[in-house]
């Protein structure tokens, strides 16, 4: 369960970053801020802050961990967010990567003519039915 927690407003006394390994095996980036000597943890890219700059951060408890969720600098937030085509490190979901092999097919069969949303869609139940094999 996750639940607001108040913000964190102040000057930033530290940035740093360092690589952690989780018990899968997966190598993350981990950054502190510390503002007020209290330092607050994320994981992900590390946002474009340095010390002097005044930020605010955006917390959530999950269960014993207090979750760095956001970072604002003058109310924009700093925290890069994912792309709906990106899954994080694994990289674009089966549809996307699916739709793209149908777009590339398409183009390759259309002898230099434009292609339409239907020569996509015409390609997507074999491409469905071969990634069910």
């Amino acid at each position: 369960m996750t639940d607001e927690m108040p913000d964190v407003s102040g000057v930033v006394e530290s940035v740093t970053a360092s690589n952690i390994t989780t018990k899968a095996g997966r190598s993350l980036n981990k950054f502190v801020i510390t503002i007020g000597g209290t330092g607050y943890s994320g994981i992900g890219l590390t946002p474009k802050v340095a010390s002097g700059d005044t930020v605010t951060l955006k917390l959530k408890q999950n269960g014993n961990f207090v979750n760095l969720v956001d970072v604002l600098k003058g109310g924009i937030s700093l925290m890069a967010k994912p792309s709906g085509f990106s899954r994080g490190p694994s990289g674009p979901s089966t549809k996307v990567l699916m739709v793209q092999t149908a777009v590339a097919i398409a183009i390759h069969n259309s002898g230099g003519k434009p292609i339409t949303p239907a020569d996509i869609q015409s390609l997507m139940p074999e491409l469905l039915k071969m990634a069910g094999e």
